[in-house]
This record gives C-alpha cells, structure tokens and sequence, in this order.
C-alpha cells in the first residue's frame, strides 16, 4: 500500500491517506507524504465520524442506496462545527452532489 501511496503523493504533491468505515466512523490505516499532516491528528488509526471526512462522505455517497439509508436512519448526525450537517435531508442532498 505505500508504494502506492508514494506514486499518489509523487503525482499530487500533496500528501495521502487510505481509510476504511467502521460503524460510523472513517479510521485512518495508511498515509504518506509530508510530516506536517501529522499536526492535523490525520495519524494511523485516527478515527472521525464519517459526516465531518472527505473520506466518509465519499465512502457513503458510493454505497448501496438501502445501506446508505440504514446508515442514515441509525447514525446521530451530530454539530461538531457551524458548518456540520445536522439534518438527513442536507445529508442526502450532499451525497447525491458527490455521486454526481
């Protein structure tokens, strides 16, 4: 995995992550590039609720439509900033932008 993530980040410049869904939340399990991400707790085995990652909401827009909605119908959208979906109507909306 991190040779691949070594031809990622030599293409983008930029750093890169692998992560997996468990329950409602992304973990990180691989990374590569600048040590400075380190500062922003992107660290191995990091774990975020889905709704508030890149990561997760990618991973959730690319489900299934019935187990996005049992996701959606069992997960506690919580605020964790001002700009942090609460609601399951926004939160379709966004995932049908992404699988777009």
């Amino acid at each position: 995995m991190q040779l691949f993530l070594q031809r990622v980040i030599g293409g983008t410049r930029e750093s890169a992550f692998v992560s997996v869904m468990d329950g409602d939340d992304v973990v990180y399990i691989a990374r590569n590039g600048s040590s400075r991400v380190a500062n922003t707790c992107y660290v191995l085995g990091a774990r975020r609720p889905a709704q508030v990652s890149a990561a997760g909401m990618l991973m959730l827009a690319l489900r299934e439509p019935a187990l996005a909605d049992h996701w959606l119908a069992h997960c506690a959208l919580k605020a964790f900033t001002w700009f942090a979906i609460e609601s399951w109507d926004r939160m379709r909306q966004e995932l049908a932008i992404i699988q777009a």
